[in-house]
């Protein structure tokens, strides 16, 4: 399937303007419809100026907006990106992420079918699965334990549902994207924008294990779902590996070049934490041809050095 126009919800977000940017170098037109609630409008000034990329602004939920965006952009391709996605703001606003997560989900469903031929890629998470200490595959038993799980999982649910109407669609269950330019305190983020010599870095639970897959890689997989024709509609994009948060500050430790301290913070320690959520990229491999090329300490590196750039700057 060939494309020339797409439209991208959250795409002044950290992984959507990383996306927009690569579509426009393609020489894709792109349309973004973002709410500036976590992205910033200056940071797709530089990607939207002298070329053919359209910024709507409107909250994702606004089912008038959206389905008048996707009318004007005539997008071959729809990335759906926009969403609630902190794990602990979610707790704290159930309704909103339902709103934000679910509602826009569907605002855009009924958008894109208005749109015949139109592709949706719904970017979800690893989060959907039940909790389990073995790597999951796509047909691993799905039983999300946070709001935010259940709030993707409906998500899917609902672009399924418009896939029996004719709809087409690709699911990418993202895993722990990491990268430089990551505002939404993550753990990552959290532990480069403390980073002090003498101060004491406050994390959750270090036994904690995830699987972190670079930014740079998660773009060709997103692009490769818009492409993709074979008959599996839903891809794990993750690494394989599982890493602690423990090996995320060692990595820290290493890329800064000064020894790091660290206590547990009660706060920040979930009610109900995974203690390990890592998948099985292998269909990704297999069928989009598809797999992570950045290593997970020169990931860090990148982060650390982009941190320490900024901060002199």
């Amino acid at each position: 399937m060939s494309a020339a126009r797409a439209l991208v919800t959250g795409g002044a977000g950290f992984i959507g303007r990383r996306l927009v940017e690569a579509l426009v170098v393609q020489g894709w037109q792109v349309w973004v419809v973002d709410d500036f609630s976590a992205g910033r409008r200056e940071d797709l000034a530089a990607i939207a100026e002298g070329t053919a990329c359209h910024v709507v602004q409107t909250d994702v939920a606004t089912a008038p907006a959206v389905a008048s965006a996707v009318a004007a952009a005539r997008p071959s391709v729809v990335f759906h990106l926009a969403a609630i996605h902190f794990i602990p703001q979610c707790e704290r606003d159930p309704i909103k992420t339902l709103e934000t997560n679910v509602i826009g989900t569907q605002a855009v469903l009924n958008a894109v079918e208005a749109q015949p031929g139109c592709r949706m890629v719904l970017a979800s998470t690893g989060d959907v699965y039940a909790p389990s200490l073995e790597p999951h595959h796509e047909q691993s038993p799905v039983a999300p334990s946070s709001i935010y799980g259940l709030s993707k999982w409906t998500s899917e649910r609902l672009v399924q549902r418009a896939g029996d109407r004719g709809v087409d669609y690709r699911i990418a269950r993202l895993f722990n994207v990491f990268g430089p330019g990551d505002r939404v305190p993550h753990v990552l983020p959290d532990i480069v924008n403390n980073l002090s010599r003498t101060g004491v870095l406050a994390l959750g639970r270090l036994d904690a294990v995830r699987d972190y897959v670079y930014i740079d890689d998660v773009v060709p997989a997103l692009l490769a779902l818009a492409e993709h024709d074979g008959p599996d509609r839903i891809f794990n994009i993750g690494t394989g590996e599982g890493r602690s948060v423990r090996e995320l500050v060692d990595g820290v430790e290493a890329a800064c070049g000064f020894p790091l301290s660290v206590r547990t913070d009660p706060a920040k320690v979930r009610p109900t934490e995974r203690p390990a959520l890592v998948c099985d990229p292998g269909l990704a491999r297999t069928a989009l041809g598809w797999a992570p090329r950045t290593p997970f300490l020169e990931g860090i590196r990148r982060v650390v050095a982009a941190a320490f750039e900024n901060s002199t700057t």
